[in-house]
């Protein structure tokens, strides 16, 4: 089931969505009669990945996702770091978004862009936590090490200390990590660090499991007040990157109600 879907996914993000479109209007254009079918399919296929490619159009899709949830302020946290008795353990958990294992590369060089984004997030609050621990969680799909194992060995080199480092390196996706950290967390509130575009999927698989996250969303490509130029009418592959946040953020949160995760 976590391949099949993976692989639905893929398949219709906006690029791949776009040229199946126009590689189908090809094939009705050059192997068939049914020209006007293939016109409408290949012209189809074009206009998606013209628009898709746009900021205008990609940035406002992308920040409905992205400010669903504000920044976590300084105010907030102390408050929650106040609301712990003594002794007790404050949690800040770090999920995982990608990277690339290569046994020649330092560890700071392994970690995914966007992971490393949320890690160094979580280790910014860690700091300014007394008592805190970090809960690094994510699973691998291609290679034997894991995100997890990688944040622990970047934290560790950034001078985190490995007492207060847990790692969780089961989960394939953000479904699994909700279900694997409600063993770990119960109902005790922590901070959940993970990229903004992915906090409003996180937020609602969490809070299906009961659990009680407080947001500190991180790493945003987009930003309330950002006025439109004439670039954001071109196409461009900021723009198209934002477009493809979109969907996969929008398919997976559907798939995730479809499955009773969300």
């Amino acid at each position: 089931m976590f391949w099949a879907k993976k692989l639905v996914t893929a398949l219709i993000l906006p690029v791949p969505l776009s040229v199946e479109m126009m590689l189908a209007g090809l094939c009705l254009l050059l192997l068939t009669r049914r020209k006007r079918a293939g016109k409408v399919l290949l012209g189809t296929g074009v206009a998606l990945l013209t628009l898709l490619s746009c900021n205008v159009i990609s940035r406002p899709l992308l920040m409905l996702f992205e400010h669903s949830y504000p920044p976590l302020s300084e105010q907030r946290l102390a408050e929650w770091a106040q609301s712990h008795s003594a002794g007790q353990t404050r949690w800040i958990v770090v999920l995982g978004g990608g990277h690339a294992a290569h046994p020649a590369l330092p560890a700071t060089g392994k970690i995914g862009y966007r992971t490393m984004i949320r890690l160094a997030e979580g280790i910014r609050l860690y700091r300014k936590v007394p008592g805190s621990k970090l809960l690094l969680t994510g699973g691998t799909t291609l290679d034997q090490a894991t995100d997890a194992e990688i944040m622990d060995e970047v934290a560790r080199s950034l001078g985190v200390p490995a007492q207060d480092i847990v790692v969780e390196k089961d989960s394939h996706d953000t479904a699994d990590q909700a279900r694997i950290l409600r063993e770990i967390l119960a109902d005790r509130q922590f901070i959940l660090v993970t990229s903004a575009g992915h906090m409003c999927r996180s937020m609602a698989l969490f809070g299906r499991q009961g659990m009680r996250p407080i947001p500190a969303p991180i790493g945003y490509q987009t930003h309330r007040g950002t006025g439109v130029g004439v670039a954001d009418f071109l196409p461009s592959l900021g723009g198209l990157t934002k477009a493809t946040r979109v969907f996969y953020e929008a398919i997976a949160l559907l798939w995730a109600k479809m499955r009773g995760y969300a």
